[in-house]
């Protein structure tokens, strides 16, 4: 009778490689929605605030649109960016939930739009709204998540479109 040894090498390189890039994406996550969370606070500090300025009769108007209303929509888009954050965030977990009402769509557009006003206008750019009379004005879906829809691809253009339509 002889002893025998049966030896099986496995190469787990590859098996670490995989466990480190998913602590490396747990990681980035955490960092990611811990950033949202902490530019969030102090932008539901400041838009309330600057909105309040704006609808303020003793603040002079040329005050409200040469300053405070172009920081009011940029603390807004700074916002619509941050909530992008944290939704990619729900959106890794598999938390991320829809909150369906019903809006007005053309007022919901003009809304979008004037977000974009004071750097379009710093950049000569005329910026026009259409909205197409055969879609219904009454919507019922997502609001935040139809705006980002709209939003992202205008704000990554940096306003080198003459004219923004919507759909």
């Amino acid at each position: 009778e002889q002893d025998c040894a049966i030896i099986i090498l496995k190469d787990i390189t590859s098996i670490k490689q995989l466990i480190r890039i998913n602590e490396v994406n747990q990681y980035k996550d955490l960092l990611l929605a811990s950033i949202s969370h902490q530019l969030r606070t102090p932008l539901n500090c400041i838009i309330p605030m600057i909105k309040e300025a704006v609808e303020n009769s003793d603040v002079p108007s040329q005050l409200i649109e040469s300053s405070l209303r172009p920081a009011l929509n940029c603390s807004i888009l700074l916002f619509s960016v941050v909530r992008d954050i944290l939704d990619y965030s729900l959106l890794q977990q598999k938390k991320l939930s829809l909150k369906n009402d019903y809006f007005d769509l053309r007022k919901k557009m003009e809304e979008i739009l004037t977000l974009f006003e004071f750097q379009a206008t710093s950049k000569g750019i005329n910026l026009k709204l259409y909205v197409d009379e055969s879609l219904p004005m009454l919507l019922f879906t997502d609001f935040d998540r139809l705006s980002q829809i709209i939003i992202n691809p205008v704000s990554y253009t940096h306003l080198t479109l003459p004219t923004i339509y919507s759909v």
